[in-house]
């Protein structure tokens, strides 16, 4: 039974090494020649002044050699030869076999013990078989301890059971014992991995830019049966063949041609055939330097890239978790460039995919490019595919690499404009009961198809376009004759066709929503629930009541330039949606439709409403009973956004306007004087005279310089924010609006514990506890990425919060 055992056990073994090693393993069969190996490390150790005292491993050998023909001896002398230019994983491993040695049983009946040293040959030749395991082989073996223990405590076991003799009588209790402990090790080096990457990606803030949000997004806006033709492009071919082609492609095409589509079909492709991949999508969202001066451009994109390596390559995990999160270093743009190379170069066949980054700014074009085309640098494998459109501050850098052309594909991009295009009319068609023969519905797809030039975009918003006004067929057809020319017509048609219909109110309230989108802070995206209540707040409606509170589909008027986005947000559909309703004169106005000083305003002021409104929950204010029901009907969904960000909404606003407040009747004014007001009565922060604030903090107040109660309340805010996020233990005292806050989380948390609440329709209650389920545990830290958007549990965020505190 022993031999057997044994035999499994190195037959195991074999599997996993290389044909070369299995060479080498088996022109060594003797002790012996182990032995005469070792003499001959440490002639060369000893040349080196090195000596390491290989005499402790005699007890093991002379252990091993009484069950040589069962046990492979080959591996000591594979492994010891393999590490011997590394001293400290040559006297850790040396220190493990002496502890093997000294732990084993002295009677061959009981050598069913040794699977465990085949197992620990297994372990040791996998981690000095990878490529650079010298940078992590500490990490890696910390973890390993775990079952290292368990493995020595199981020679003990059989050992203690020998010296009295009860060997014979418990080996099935021991063999039992062994397994208990083999699971217990396994346990916990899983535990300890899962805990440790958790830590790095927050280290990594990982999960403030989560890219398979914006995949998953993409994957659904692919109609059926196209775009498979993508990986049969002979350029695309060559990309992606593993070890050939060129390293580096440029997929290039006019906004709305279908790019990120093809992107997010590569990746799918690339994930199917159980390649690895890397990816990120830029957007109108993406941080860069014109709107975080502090952040350079391309951070944000390695830091995801590098976040999505970790995950790929578990052996890094405990070296990054030891050399950054244990010693508490911070993650500046250096580490990554020390990080990313390790991560490559281990990780082999790889390729990395980055869409959209005309959406960076054009004077970060050159240095974004110049990072990414870093990467590839580190290993042949690397493969990289940059996408965007055919601009002169990209296309001088990457004109003499590979370029896939879309202007190239037309026919191939035809065929799938036709599926996408029937299907549209089809859709029409069926929603006016078929009433539309064939032979016309291929007629009209024809004639779309004749003025789509390749895109996919524009095909989308004529179909919406159709679907919302063609009466009859003859009106079809008319509407599809005199379709809008390009994106930008398109956008004005749509636009004056939504506002024709509305009153002037309405039409604010979309202007409302639209500003939230674009200048929203943060690098989450504004949730559906959070843009509701924020369109409503107005000058004339300062308060959410439960009978004033927007219906669900408040936002559905917003279509199609504002569409269901990752994880219950809202997105527009392109980035040169917002670029048009920002930028472009249009026919419905004389002016951009979303004008910069009238959003900071409403911005601003739906803030401060929302803040003014949140002292309502303040302990001293409202009893428990009275607050739940109004929680639960999400009244207050944009407290935590408001809280957090309505000094900077502030700041920004005085500052486009650019001249002195007089007016003491004007809506803000009042608020921002309302909200002094409460706040002064139920106990603001004090703080002592001439507190220190930023230069253009103290510039934009200036502004306000007729309102010296208010100018106070907001340098005592600016403050103590500031000190917090210094010094995040520093608010033992936290004042009326930090109270109202934490009493709205509070309340938000425990009811999502419960199945229903008296006063409250289930239905309603079932809708709070879907939208507000996701990001619930916030940080309480102000200025962290998650005290707005959380977790959806407490536990994920102590996870973390210790990461992000260690860093």
């Amino acid at each position: 039974m022993a031999n057997s055992a044994l035999k499994r056990a190195c037959d195991r073994f074999r599997n996993q090494i290389s044909t070369s090693d299995t060479l080498s393993i088996d022109s060594t069969v003797r002790i012996s020649e182990v032995k005469n190996a070792i003499g001959e490390i440490e002639q060369e150790l000893a040349s080196r002044q090195s000596l390491r005292n290989f005499g402790r491993l005699i007890p093991f050998l002379d252990a091993v050699e009484r069950y040589s023909k069962v046990v492979e001896v080959a591996p000591i002398k594979f492994i010891l030869q393999g590490v011997k230019d590394y001293t400290h994983a040559l006297d850790t491993i040396v220190t493990a076999y002496v502890n093997i040695g000294n732990r084993m049983p002295r009677f061959s009946r009981y050598a069913e013990t040794f699977p465990q040293n085949i197992e620990f040959h297994e372990r040791a030749y996998a981690m000095i078989r990878k490529s650079g395991w010298r940078i992590y082989f500490s990490s890696l073996w910390g973890r390993f301890g775990y079952r290292l223990k368990g493995l020595l405590d199981s020679i003990h076991d059989y050992g203690e059971l020998i010296d009295r003799e009860a060997a014979s009588l418990s080996i099935s209790q021991v063999a039992e014992l062994r397994k208990e402990k083999l699971t217990s090790a396994t346990a916990q080096e899983h535990k300890r991995g899962v805990e440790q990457l958790q830590d790095v990606l927050s280290w990594l803030n990982f999960t403030t830019t989560n890219p398979e949000l914006k995949l998953g997004w993409l994957e659904k806006r692919c109609t059926e049966g196209t775009s498979q033709w993508i990986t049969k492009s002979p350029k695309l071919k060559a990309w992606l063949k593993q070890n050939g082609g060129g390293s580096t492609l440029w997929l290039n095409g006019k906004p709305g041609s279908g790019k990120s589509v093809l992107c997010a079909q590569l990746i799918r492709f690339l994930r199917s055939s159980q390649r690895k991949v890397a990816f990120f999508f830029c957007d109108y969202q993406t941080p860069d330097c014109d709107t975080h001066r502090d952040i350079d451009a391309s951070v944000p994109i390695l830091r995801s890239i590098c976040a999505q390596l970790v995950r790929m390559s578990s052996d890094m995990v405990s070296c990054l978790w030891d050399e950054y999160i244990a010693n508490a270093r911070s993650l500046p743009q250096a580490h990554l460039s020390e990080i990313l190379p390790k991560l490559i170069t281990q990780l082999g066949d790889l390729h990395i995919i980055v869409d959209g980054i005309d959406e960076i700014s054009w004077k970060k074009h050159k240095y974004l490019i110049r990072d990414l085309m870093q990467l590839k640098k580190h290993s042949r494998e690397c493969k990289l595919l940059l996408a965007s459109q055919d601009i002169p501050t990209i296309s001088s850098t990457l004109i003499s690499k590979v370029q896939f052309r879309m202007a190239e594909e037309k026919e191939m991009i035809r065929k799938d404009l036709a599926i996408i295009i029937y299907e549209g009319l089809e859709r029409i068609n069926d929603a006016q009961g078929g009433a539309i023969e064939e032979k016309d519905l291929r007629d009209l797809q024809k004639r779309i198809l004749d003025k789509a030039e390749e895109m996919f975009l524009w095909v989308q918003l004529v179909l919406d376009l159709l679907e919302r006004e063609a009466t009859s067929l003859q009106d079809l057809q008319n509407q599809v004759n005199n379709l809008p020319r390009d994106l930008a017509e398109a956008y004005d048609r749509i636009l004056s066709n939504i506002c024709d219909r509305l009153s002037p109110e309405a039409v604010s309230r979309i202007q409302r929503a639209f500003a939230w989108v674009i200048h929203h802070k943060g690098r989450h995206p504004i949730q559906k629930y959070q843009v509701r209540l924020a369109m409503t707040l107005r000058p004339g409606c300062e308060i959410i009541s439960r009978r004033t509170k927007p219906f669900p589909n408040t936002t559905d008027v917003c279509k199609p330039f504002l569409e269901a986005g990752p994880s219950g947000s809202l997105a527009f559909p392109h980035s040169t949606v917002p670029k048009f309703l920002t930028e472009y004169v249009t026919t419905y106005k004389p002016k951009p439709f979303v004008d910069i000083l009238e959003s900071h305003y409403s911005i601003a002021f739906a803030c401060i409403s929302q803040v003014k409104q949140g002292l309502c929950l303040h302990p001293q204010a409202t009893p428990n009973s009275m607050i739940l029901c109004d929680v639960a009907s999400r009244i207050y969904g944009l407290l935590p956004y408001a809280n957090e960000h309505w000094i900077d909404h502030l700041l920004e606003y005085l500052e486009i306007r650019h001249e002195v407040i007089r007016d003491h009747s004007e809506p803000m004014i009042q608020q921002l004087l309302g909200l002094y007001g409460e706040i002064s009565r139920l106990g603001g922060p004090q703080l002592t005279q001439g507190n220190p604030l930023g230069e253009n903090e103290g510039w934009s107040l200036r502004w306000l310089e007729e309102f010296e109660d208010i100018r106070d309340l907001a340098r005592r805010i600016i403050y103590l924010r500031k000190s917090e996020i210094s010094n995040p233990k520093s608010n033992t005292n936290p004042h009326a609006l930090l109270q109202s806050l934490r009493r709205y989380h509070e309340t938000v948390q425990g009811l999502l514990r419960q199945s229903k609440i008296g006063g409250l329709l289930q239905k309603d209650f079932d809708i709070f506890k879907e939208e507000f389920g996701r990001d619930s545990y916030v940080c309480k830290v102000s200025g962290c990425d998650r005290a707005v958007a959380g977790f959806e549990s407490e536990s994920r965020l102590k996870n973390t919060n210790f990461a992000t505190s260690k860093s």
